[in-house]
C-alpha cells in the first residue's frame, strides 16, 4: 500500500508543480510574484523532505537505506568493478563541473567564448519565467538549486528507489520507475525537459545503485542546477511559451 501511495504522492506532486508554474506566468506581471513562486517551490521541496526526515528520526526509515551515509559499493547490484568504475566517473564529473565554473567565473577570455556559444543556441521558453535578475532573486534562486539539489536526491532517489525497490522486488524497474516520476516533477518544462529530467533521473539512479550512496547525486544536482543559472545569462530565449502554460 505504501508504494502505490508514494507513487501517488509523487505524481500529484508533479501536477502540482505544474500547477504552479502556470499560475505563476499567468500572475508574471505582479510586483515580486517570482520571489513568491520561488518561496512556494521551496516549501513544497521542505515539506515532504521535513515529513521524511521525522520517518528517519522515529526510526522507521534507516538512513543509511535512503542513501544518506557513505559509499556501500560490496553491497551493489553491480560487479565491484563496474561500481568503482561509475563512482570514478561521477567524480569525474563533480570535477568537472566545478573546474568549468572556476574557469568561467575567473578566466575572461573562457568566459567570453562560452557566452559567444550561449548567444548562438536557445534556451528553453519557461526559463525565463524564473530566471532570477536581481542579487536578491539570485540568493534565493541558489538556495533553491541548493535544495533541489540535496532534497530531490533525497526524494526521488533515495527514498523512492528503495521503497519500490522493496515493494516491486526488482530494483530496476524502481530506477525506471523513480526516473520516470522525476520527469513528471518537471511537466512545467515541456516534453524536451521531461526527457532531460528522465535522463538525468536515470543517471543519478544508477550511480546510487552503484555506489549504495546519494552523496555524488546530491552534488552533481547542485552543479547542474547552479550551472544552468550562470551560463543562461547570454543565451536566446525561444519567444514564446506554449499556450497551455498560461491556462489559454
Amino acid at each position: 500500500m505504501l508504494v502505490w501511495l508514494s507513487i501517488l504522492f509523487f505524481i500529484v506532486l508533479g501536477l502540482l508543480d505544474l500547477l504552479l508554474f502556470k499560475r505563476h506566468v499567468r500572475m508574471q506581471p505582479a510586483k515580486n510574484h517570482k520571489v513568491v513562486y520561488y518561496a512556494q517551490c521551496l516549501f513544497e521541496m521542505w515539506i515532504p523532505t521535513l515529513l521524511l526526515a521525522s520517518l528517519v528520526v522515529t526510526g522507521q526509515v534507516n538512513v543509511h537505506t535512503i542513501g544518506l551515509g557513505w559509499y556501500q559499493l560490496e553491497h551493489s547490484e553491480f560487479p565491484i568493478w563496474v561500481s568503482i568504475s561509475l563512482l570514478g566517473l561521477s567524480l569525474l564529473a563533480i570535477l568537472s563541473l566545478i573546474v568549468d565554473l572556476v574557469r568561467y567565473q575567473t578566466n575572461s577570455q573562457y568566459r567570453a567564448l562560452v557566452d559567444n556559444k550561449i548567444r548562438q543556441a536557445k534556451i528553453p521558453a519557461y526559463f525565463d519565467y524564473i530566471k532570477p535578475e536581481t542579487p536578491v532573486k539570485k540568493r534565493i534562486f541558489v538556495l533553491l538549486s541548493l535544495s533541489a539539489g540535496v532534497f530531490e536526491e533525497i526524494l526521488y532517489r533515495g527514498y523512492l528507489i528503495s521503497l519500490l525497490s522493496d515493494g516491486l522486488n526488482n530494483i530496476w524497474i524502481a530506477v525506471v520507475a523513480a526516473a520516470l516520476l522525476f520527469g513528471m516533477g518537471h511537466l512545467y518544462q515541456g516534453l524536451e525537459g521531461i526527457l532531460k529530467a528522465f535522463l538525468i533521473g536515470g543517471m543519478m539512479g544508477i550511480i546510487f545503485v552503484a555506489t549504495g550512496s546519494i552523496l555524488n547525486c546530491i552534488v552533481l544536482h547542485v552543479l547542474i542546477d547552479l550551472s544552468s543559472i550562470v551560463y543562461s545569462h547570454g543565451g536566446k530565449s525561444e519567444n514564446k511559451i506554449h499556450p497551455s502554460l498560461v491556462g489559454a
